[in-house]
């Protein structure tokens, strides 16, 4: 190598050295944030006026859940007015942390603006979440998995969902299998009960990535900041694992992957640096429905239940 092309080299080093000095520094600096729960209540802004109103359910599989993958609910709550509800199919498993992982999951709610439901255990009659929550017990214990799945159908019936979202089946984590199998049941329960044809499921990832996503969703930074806002108040959790300040990181390199992903190799990028990427579903009776070709909202394109409908459960009308 000739000396001035090793100039050259060390020159552009340099540069690229320092950004990515600046890019760590600027993630490490949201550990100086404050964690909650805050003492103040935490009171968001209001969303668009619903017309007619549409009811959204997230099923989180542990609390935090909620913040981390929930942008497309917080979107649809703000762009839409959807009223959202947090199931917290789980407290956790460690009985001991469950209160303060309970008041952690209040404050994070409100900071959403999402209503909270703790599912009542069958096995307890206690509002504590779901115990024993594993996927080899849908074939090892049958009563105790189909009470849980009863108890979640009643609460389907009680809110009356227009949309669910809940982990994709192969999100590693054995709680958010679970979930995935649980609140997949409980809606063949519900619509076997009811007169509804046909609900749409919202898969959401977090542990391991969805294989063919088919919705992408463009975030804002005010977004972004108020999912942040949220997970920063379960505190216990982020000091064990900071998950709320590598938050944007994770929804840029969406961006990269998902530009592909959804519209195939090659794919032009997204236009916008931050997004979520979900897997659209459409439930009926005991069959999942073919599904169009995926989609992607822009982060300043309004998103609504209705706009789903329109594009997955009901794509030719």
């Amino acid at each position: 190598m000739s000396e001035t092309s090793s100039t050259a080299w060390q020159s552009r080093f340099d540069l690229w050295h320092a950004q990515v000095q600046r890019i760590i520094a600027t993630v490490d600096s949201g550990a100086s944030i404050a964690t909650g729960p805050t003492a103040q209540a935490l009171t968001p802004p209001s969303g668009a006026a619903a017309a007619p109103p549409t009811k959204v359910l997230f099923c989180a599989p542990h609390p935090d859940d909620e913040c981390l993958s929930g942008a497309l609910a917080l979107r649809l709550r703000m762009d839409s007015g959807a009223s959202v509800t947090n199931i917290a199919i789980t407290l956790g498993s460690d009985l001991g942390q469950r209160a303060r992982r309970l008041a952690e999951l209040q404050s994070a709610c409100r900071a959403l603006g999402f209503a909270l439901v703790v599912p009542i255990e069958p096995a307890t009659g206690l509002p504590s979440g779901f115990d024993h929550l594993e996927p080899e017990r849908r074939q090892t214990h049958p009563a105790e998995w189909h009470a849980q799945v009863n108890e979640l159908a009643l609460i389907f019936k009680r809110e009356k969902p227009d949309l669910i979202l809940a982990p994709h089946v192969q999100d590693f984590n054995t709680t958010h299998v679970a979930t995935h199998m649980l609140v997949t049941d409980a809606i063949t329960e519900y619509l076997e009960r009811s007169a509804i044809p046909s609900l749409p499921l919202v898969e959401t990832e977090f542990w391991h990535q969805i294989e063919r996503p088919n919705l992408m969703v463009g975030l804002t930074p005010a977004i972004a900041a108020m999912q942040i806002v949220a997970a920063a108040e379960h505190g216990g959790e982020m000091s064990r694992n900071p998950y709320h300040v590598l938050h944007t990181c994770r929804l840029m390199d969406n961006v990269r992957r998902g530009s592909e992903v959804v519209f195939g190799q090659g794919a032009a990028a997204q236009p916008f640096k931050l997004a979520e990427l979900y897997n659209v579903r459409v439930r009926k009776g005991r069959q999942w429905l073919p599904t169009p070709p995926g989609q992607a909202i822009a982060p300043e394109q309004p998103v609504s239940v209705a706009w789903i409908q329109r594009h997955y459960v009901f794509p030719e009308a």
